[in-house]
């Protein structure tokens, strides 16, 4: 008698069962690993700005959680010291944007201070459009 196989990937050392799970961010919160996300809602199309849902897939590198399917035989990692920075650099300068939401994000994730990133004031922001801010020097 064959025995069917359900399809699996690992997460954090964990065996995961894919489940019609839409993408990776959907297993890893099957599997209880906390992974921020921002821009995320299950309900919406996937927008994948935020970048705090990165996970490192092997053989693949560095990809966003809540935009990549899952597929048999994964390998991922959702915390290593270069998502880390990532993160790090990605609340810090979303919360030093006039961003109050996000102070708590900052202190959960000891980020860097505002004082590297500029400020999105009217006198900093690019000529071509309002809403875009110069990268920091």
């Amino acid at each position: 008698m064959n025995k069917v196989t359900q399809p699996t990937l690992t997460i954090d050392g964990k065996t995961v069962a894919i489940e019609g799970e839409r993408n990776l961010l959907e297993l890893v919160r099957k599997a209880n690993i906390d992974l921020p996300t921002f821009c995320y809602h299950s309900e919406l199309s996937v927008y994948g700005a935020c970048r705090l849902c990165l996970v490192q897939i092997e053989g693949r590198g560095i990809q966003g959680a809540c935009s990549t399917p899952p597929e048999p035989g994964l390998k991922i990692q959702t915390t290593t010291p270069q998502i880390r920075e990532i993160r790090k650099i990605a609340v810090d300068a979303a919360a030093c944007q006039s961003r109050p939401e996000l102070s708590h994000l900052r202190s959960q994730r000891q980020t860097a201070s505002c004082r590297a990133w500029p400020s999105a004031s009217a006198s900093r922001r690019s000529a071509s459009s309002p809403s875009i801010s110069p990268c920091p020097r």
